[in-house]
């Protein structure tokens, strides 16, 4: 007779795998890495790690009827299944899982086999969890995690930042991470003077290498000035982009350039430009003085400025308008959508509402926050995963633009050796914090 018992600590469903009886023990088993012999620490603070690789497999002693193993993995929300085999048949053999603050999550024990198994569809965080092992005799644990490897590059290389789901993963790249099998959202963040990818949502298979391109496409420069300087609107393609001029980066390709009727002055015609990806297309309007030239009516001034003054591409109702400031953009009057793209070394600044009157200025001023540049390396150089804030990042290491302030990092297991701990740093804004993660060999027992 077989019982089992189940403690529920998340609202996932949970399957009991069963697996057959193991008496007989080698170094190794199959599709999976031996991590080390026995002795086993029978404490939180002593566990053996396990990693976070997709499987492995551990073969031990319980020297006595009371001996607990207890072991580490790095776990994050996905699949997973754990089997103790143990030489000895009803020897009572149990495996718990159990959380990071001690509560057992999961547990079941064979009363008459040899053979204790949990698995499961969910892990309710990314962090360590701990297996307590218990029996007669000589044992094997294997483990299985359902996980991938994801890597992620830009093409041409940029300094991007990645996404993967809701967490910031790393800049520029994704080294061969470790994430849960299964469909994944990576997003690219917008770089000045390149139209960014959409995101991609691959599918990661369990033990397998997945590997995901973003493709940027380079853009131009457009300039436009006025001859002599003037308070012209310039359109381009219809479109009102600033007021006097204009100089920013758009798609590459052919655009119509139109000049705004300006009191005392006839305007140019409009030009026919191409803008080519990567170069810089500049276009002067010349006007011709005429006292009895008539400006526009019916309009309302949009001036938008930022603090401190950074090179933001501002979109005016989803339309692209110019860079770093507006000055005194005529508009008709009503509430507008003042949006900014992404500036390199600061946080994303959100859209915001202008509502504009006839004949009145509205003035807008975009605060941007300075970010700071956080660097993990790991030593020596190890498939360790990075944890920021509880957010898994990248492995390998990590090096990208952060949020100033305090946060934490810390480091994956690997199998053999010592993580390092926890660190709280400071981030600054505008300069680099590194922090180095040195791992140790294991002591040997005793």
């Amino acid at each position: 007779m077989r019982e089992r018992r189940w403690f529920h600590g998340v609202t996932r469903r949970l399957v009991a795998v069963l697996v057959a009886t193991t008496v007989a023990f080698s170094s190794t088993t199959a599709g999976a890495a031996p991590i080390g012999a026995d002795d086993v620490g029978d404490t939180r603070a002593t566990a053996r790690s396990l990693g976070g690789a997709p499987t492995a497999s551990f073969e031990g002693t319980f020297e006595s009827p009371t001996d607990v193993d207890v072991f580490r993995f790095t776990g994050s929300p996905g699949g997973w299944s754990f089997v103790l085999s143990t030489s000895e048949a009803g020897g009572h053999p149990g495996l718990e899982m159990v959380d990071r603050d001690g509560a057992v999550m999961h547990a079941d024990v064979a009363v008459n086999g040899a053979t204790a198994a949990l698995s499961g569809d969910w892990l309710p965080y990314t962090g360590d969890f701990y297996l307590r092992a218990y029996g007669v005799g000589q044992y094997r644990i294997t483990m299985r995690l359902d996980v991938g490897l994801l890597r992620v590059m830009t093409s041409p290389p940029l300094p991007a930042v990645i996404r993967v789901g809701p967490t910031t993963a790393d800049q520029w790249s994704v080294n061969w991470r470790t994430v849960p099998a299964g469909d994944q959202v990576i997003c690219f963040m917008e770089v000045s003077g390149y139209s960014e990818p959409p995101c991609a949502q691959p599918r990661v298979d369990v033990g397998a290498t997945t590997t995901v391109t973003g493709v940027y496409r380079p853009r131009g420069w457009l300039r436009v000035q006025t001859d002599p300087p003037v308070a012209s609107t310039i359109r381009v393609d219809g479109i009102a982009r600033n007021d006097w001029g204009m100089w920013t980066d758009i798609d590459q390709g052919a655009y119509e350039v139109c000049f705004g009727a300006v009191v005392g002055y006839d305007p140019p015609p409009c030009e026919r430009v191409v803008v080519a990806a990567g170069a810089t297309t500049e276009i002067v309007g010349r006007f011709t003085a005429n006292p009895a030239a008539p400006g526009e009516s019916s309009y309302g001034l949009l001036r938008v400025v930022t603090s401190p003054a950074v090179p933001a591409q501002i979109l005016v109702d989803d339309q692209i308008a110019d860079s770093w400031s507006l000055n005194w953009l005529k508009v008709a009057p009503g509430r507008h959508t003042v949006c900014f793209r992404r500036v390199a070394g600061f946080e994303f600044r959100p859209c915001m509402v202008a509502d504009v009157t006839a004949g009145g200025p509205t003035v807008l001023t975009a605060d941007f926050t300075q970010r700071g540049t956080l660097r993990v390396v790991t030593d020596p150089p190890l498939p360790s995963t990075v944890i920021i804030d509880g957010g898994r990042r990248n492995d390998w290491g990590f090096w990208s633009e952060f949020a100033a302030g305090f946060h934490d990092v810390c480091f994956g297991d690997i199998v053999g050796l010592v993580a390092p701990p926890c660190r709280n740093v400071l981030v600054l804004p505008g300069q680099t914090t590194t922090v180095t993660g040195t791992f140790t060999p294991i002591p040997p027992p005793g």
